[in-house]
Protein backbone atom coordinates (compact mmCIF):
# COMPACT_ATOMS: atom_id res chain seq x y z
CA UNK A 1 0.00 0.00 0.00
CA UNK A 2 2.63 2.32 0.44
CA UNK A 3 4.75 1.84 -2.44
CA UNK A 4 1.98 2.64 -4.34
CA UNK A 5 1.31 5.93 -2.63
CA UNK A 6 4.55 6.46 -2.45
CA UNK A 7 4.41 6.14 -6.75
CA UNK A 8 1.82 9.53 -6.87
CA UNK A 9 4.60 11.62 -5.27
CA UNK A 10 6.80 10.23 -8.15
CA UNK A 11 4.48 9.40 -11.00
CA UNK A 12 4.41 12.18 -13.55
CA UNK A 13 1.43 12.69 -16.44
CA UNK A 14 4.19 11.66 -19.15
CA UNK A 15 6.73 8.97 -17.17
CA UNK A 16 9.66 11.14 -18.15
CA UNK A 17 10.52 13.04 -14.79
CA UNK A 18 13.46 11.46 -13.17
CA UNK A 19 12.36 10.21 -9.94
CA UNK A 20 9.55 7.99 -11.89
CA UNK A 21 12.43 6.63 -14.64
CA UNK A 22 14.29 5.63 -10.80
CA UNK A 23 10.99 4.13 -9.61
CA UNK A 24 10.58 2.13 -12.51
CA UNK A 25 13.89 1.21 -12.48
CA UNK A 26 14.07 -0.28 -8.85
CA UNK A 27 9.88 -1.16 -8.70
CA UNK A 28 9.28 -2.54 -12.71
CA UNK A 29 5.84 -4.43 -11.78
CA UNK A 30 5.07 -1.33 -9.66
CA UNK A 31 5.74 0.87 -12.56
CA UNK A 32 4.34 -1.11 -15.24
CA UNK A 33 1.42 -1.08 -12.99
CA UNK A 34 0.92 2.83 -12.91
CA UNK A 35 1.39 2.97 -16.65
CA UNK A 36 -1.78 0.61 -17.43
CA UNK A 37 -3.62 2.58 -14.99
CA UNK A 38 -2.40 6.02 -17.11
CA UNK A 39 -3.47 4.42 -19.73
CA UNK A 40 -7.15 3.50 -18.68
CA UNK A 41 -7.14 7.15 -17.59
CA UNK A 42 -6.93 8.69 -20.69
CA UNK A 43 -10.44 7.30 -21.32
CA UNK A 44 -11.77 9.87 -18.99
CA UNK A 45 -11.60 8.69 -15.60
CA UNK A 46 -9.05 7.99 -13.14
CA UNK A 47 -9.20 4.61 -11.68
CA UNK A 48 -5.73 4.70 -9.11
CA UNK A 49 -7.49 6.78 -6.88
CA UNK A 50 -10.54 4.56 -6.73
CA UNK A 51 -8.43 1.81 -6.37
CA UNK A 52 -6.61 2.96 -3.58
CA UNK A 53 -9.89 3.80 -1.95
CA UNK A 54 -11.39 0.29 -1.93
CA UNK A 55 -7.71 -1.16 -0.77
CA UNK A 56 -8.11 1.32 2.07
CA UNK A 57 -11.65 0.37 2.80
CA UNK A 58 -10.89 -3.74 2.31
CA UNK A 59 -7.72 -3.60 4.50
CA UNK A 60 -9.45 -1.38 7.53
CA UNK A 61 -13.07 -2.60 7.90
CA UNK A 62 -12.56 -5.99 6.22
CA UNK A 63 -9.83 -6.93 7.78
CA UNK A 64 -8.21 -5.01 10.85
CA UNK A 65 -11.63 -3.90 12.21
CA UNK A 66 -12.38 -7.60 11.79
CA UNK A 67 -9.07 -8.97 13.80
CA UNK A 68 -9.61 -6.37 16.42
CA UNK A 69 -13.45 -7.52 17.14
CA UNK A 70 -12.07 -10.69 17.11
CA UNK A 71 -9.59 -10.62 19.51
CA UNK A 72 -10.86 -7.26 21.69
CA UNK A 73 -14.63 -8.39 21.35
CA UNK A 74 -15.75 -5.48 24.01
CA UNK A 75 -13.35 -2.66 22.19
CA UNK A 76 -15.89 -0.09 21.16
CA UNK A 77 -14.49 1.24 17.69
CA UNK A 78 -15.31 3.27 14.82
CA UNK A 79 -13.72 3.42 11.82
CA UNK A 80 -12.72 6.65 10.22
CA UNK A 81 -10.90 5.95 6.68
CA UNK A 82 -7.67 4.87 7.37
CA UNK A 83 -7.91 5.70 11.81
CA UNK A 84 -9.55 3.97 13.91
CA UNK A 85 -11.21 5.37 17.03
CA UNK A 86 -11.33 3.69 20.31
CA UNK A 87 -11.45 4.70 24.16
CA UNK A 88 -8.09 5.11 25.60
CA UNK A 89 -7.68 1.96 27.34
CA UNK A 90 -7.96 -0.21 24.21
CA UNK A 91 -5.43 2.38 22.31
CA UNK A 92 -2.46 0.17 22.33
CA UNK A 93 -3.73 -3.55 21.47
CA UNK A 94 -5.88 -2.07 18.99
CA UNK A 95 -2.38 -0.17 17.80
CA UNK A 96 -0.90 -3.37 17.94
CA UNK A 97 -3.21 -5.21 15.91
CA UNK A 98 -3.83 -2.71 13.24
CA UNK A 99 -0.01 -2.93 12.89
CA UNK A 100 0.02 -6.58 12.74
CA UNK A 101 -2.23 -6.82 10.13
CA UNK A 102 -1.17 -3.48 7.73
CA UNK A 103 2.02 -5.34 8.32
CA UNK A 104 1.26 -8.86 7.21
CA UNK A 105 -0.99 -8.47 4.41
CA UNK A 106 1.64 -5.41 2.99
CA UNK A 107 4.73 -6.25 4.07
CA UNK A 108 5.17 -2.42 4.64
CA UNK A 109 5.75 -1.10 7.96
CA UNK A 110 2.34 1.50 8.27
CA UNK A 111 3.81 3.82 10.48
CA UNK A 112 1.30 4.44 12.76
CA UNK A 113 0.67 6.85 15.62
CA UNK A 114 -1.59 7.52 18.26
CA UNK A 115 -3.70 10.75 18.62
CA UNK A 116 -5.96 11.53 21.85
CA UNK A 117 -8.41 13.29 21.11
CA UNK A 118 -10.99 15.53 22.54
CA UNK A 119 -14.27 14.02 22.94
CA UNK A 120 -15.77 17.09 24.46
CA UNK A 121 -14.30 19.33 22.01
CA UNK A 122 -14.92 17.95 18.87
CA UNK A 123 -19.15 17.27 20.51
CA UNK A 124 -19.18 21.08 20.80
CA UNK A 125 -17.69 21.47 17.60
CA UNK A 126 -20.89 19.64 16.39
CA UNK A 127 -23.09 21.69 18.52
CA UNK A 128 -21.88 24.68 16.96
CA UNK A 129 -21.79 23.45 12.94
CA UNK A 130 -25.19 21.94 13.81
CA UNK A 131 -26.93 25.17 15.06
CA UNK A 132 -25.20 27.70 12.76
CA UNK A 133 -26.65 24.84 9.80
CA UNK A 134 -30.01 25.25 11.45
CA UNK A 135 -29.68 28.99 11.66
CA UNK A 136 -28.64 29.19 7.99
CA UNK A 137 -31.87 27.31 7.27
CA UNK A 138 -34.33 29.27 9.48
CA UNK A 139 -33.39 32.21 7.97
CA UNK A 140 -34.11 30.81 4.26
CA UNK A 141 -37.33 29.84 5.66
CA UNK A 142 -37.90 33.12 7.27
CA UNK A 143 -37.17 34.78 3.33
CA UNK A 144 -39.72 32.30 1.48
CA UNK A 145 -42.43 33.23 4.29
CA UNK A 146 -41.96 37.65 3.91
CA UNK A 147 -41.84 37.00 0.04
Amino acid sequence: MAIIAETCTLYDKKHKGAGFRRFEQMFPKEAALIHLFHKISDQGKNYLPILMQRLESKLMLEMVAEEVSVQLPDAPIITVHDCILTTNEFQEPVKDIMYGVLYGKTGVDPGLKLENDDAKGRLKELDDTVAKDLEKIHKKEVKKIIQ
